[in-house]
């Protein structure tokens, strides 16, 4: 006989609990009694039924292996009794993940999130020996609702294929939320609990609200704003020119200012950076006859009340 070559076994890996749909894959397969060896010495074989499919395809469930435990075993293949194959694959065992085993971390089962935003943790999966599992295809199932049962959350997740499963939720508004992760493990007839679950937290605004002193800019599109020194500058958008937000620990203030040195024009669309301790202008569409803008300004803070517009001696940037 001709043993599975190419693909080999697929999968190369499942639970001792065995029942596994496996295909192997291979040359000159025939029809008649097949069956499959598991198996490293003649202590621990298990031998079990397999169907022919075509002639390079056989299939059959894997063995249950519970007696002898996870490990990597020999795979051979006898068609009609004319003895195994001597080449062979090789199929991992790994013990059943349990439950109650499994772990949880990161910040989405913390006590204290926040609503409206994707918040991330991560399922370990381990098995009944506590061990980490290394491989993926766990069904996990995570389900985020509030105390009152009255809200429902989003959750996702996806399978890193090494033990871990990546899961994202988020809630639509402020309160306390219940996150449930289980596991409906293998010959089981309902979900389980992994360790911790549910898992109470609080979620929060996200956005914290200043109250905002001085003369609001005026609305406009096109515009930049900018951070300087810890301070927010707004520039363009209109021809009211430089004004500056001052951030504190309460209070917030916009100031209007006005830097020495020639202005640039009034402009839009430009572009805006911080670089070297000072603001940098560059381009977009003038304000006083719409043409394309190709020049470069600087703005800097001299002094606590103090700003200053200067421009290079040359530029070259073609207009975009």
């Amino acid at each position: 006989a001709t043993f599975p070559c190419g693909a080999g076994i697929s999968p190369q890996s499942g639970p001792v609990f065995g029942e596994t749909e496996m295909t192997i894959k291979g040359l000159r397969f025939k029809p008649g009694k097949v069956q499959i060896r598991f198996g490293n010495t003649e202590k621990n074989q298990v031998v079990v039924d397999a169907e022919y499919v075509d002639s390079e395809t056989i299939k059959c469930r894997t063995a249950n292996y519970e007696l002898y435990g996870a490990m990597p075993v020999a795979v051979k293949v006898s068609i009609n009794g004319e003895g195994w194959t001597v080449n062979q694959q090789t199929y991992s065992y790994f013990a059943n993940t349990a439950a109650r085993n499994c772990m949880a971390f990161g910040p989405g089962v913390l006590a204290n999130v926040v609503f409206g935003v994707e918040i991330p943790f991560i399922i370990q999966a381990r098995d009944t020996i506590n061990e980490r599992r290394t491989s993926g295809g766990d069904k996990f199932s995570v389900e985020v609702v509030s105390e009152d049962n009255k809200v429902q959350g989003i959750a996702r997740i996806e399978d890193l294929q090494d033990g871990r499963y990546d899961v994202r939720y988020s809630v639509p508004q402020p309160g306390s939320y219940l996150v449930h992760v289980s596991y409906a493990e293998l010959g089981g007839t309902a979900a389980l609990a992994i360790r911790g679950s549910p898992f109470r937290v609080e979620a929060a605004d996200p956005w914290s609200r200043h109250r905002v002193l001085g003369a609001v800019p005026a609305k406009r599109k096109g515009a930049t704003l900018s951070v300087l020194d810890g301070e927010l500058v707004l520039y363009g958008g209109d021809k009211s020119g430089v004004t500056v937000c001052m951030p504190g620990s309460g209070e917030w203030r916009w100031t209007s200012v006005t830097p020495s040195g020639t202005a640039p024009d009034d402009r839009l669309l430009h572009s805006m950076t911080n670089v070297d301790g000072q603001l940098v202008v560059f381009g977009g569409n003038s304000l006083g006859n719409g043409s394309e803008l190709a020049d470069m300004y600087q703005l800097k803070k001299v002094s606590a009340n103090n700003w200053a517009w200067s421009c290079p001696k040359s530029h070259t940037p073609y207009v975009r």
